[in-house]
């Protein structure tokens, strides 16, 4: 089946949610960073921070990688496909 034909029926593959879910975690992680960059550039400027937008952003980019969280377990455990995620240590 193409993915013409899966579009026309409104199903998608496994593969087309994983992309969807990691692009808008992309595009959240990056609403995130912009909204705490404005926020330090304007700090000292302001009186009164309203961090609803931020926080508002971070909350949909935590559920998102949440998401895509679920989506890996159901790829590994249920499909048995090799994980999505790469993992990065930090160093302190």
């Amino acid at each position: 089946m193409s993915e013409e034909t899966t579009e026309k029926e409104g199903k998608w593959t496994f593969d087309q949610v994983w992309n969807d879910f990691t692009s808008q975690l992309v595009t959240a992680r990056v609403e995130v960073k912009d909204k705490e960059e404005e926020l330090e550039k304007n700090s000292s400027l302001m009186t009164r921070i309203d961090l609803g937008e931020l926080n508002d952003a971070r909350n949909k980019c935590m559920r998102l990688e949440g998401a895509c969280e679920a989506l890996d377990i159901v790829r590994t455990e249920v499909i048995g496909a090799e994980s999505l995620i790469k993992r990065e240590e930090t160093t302190a």
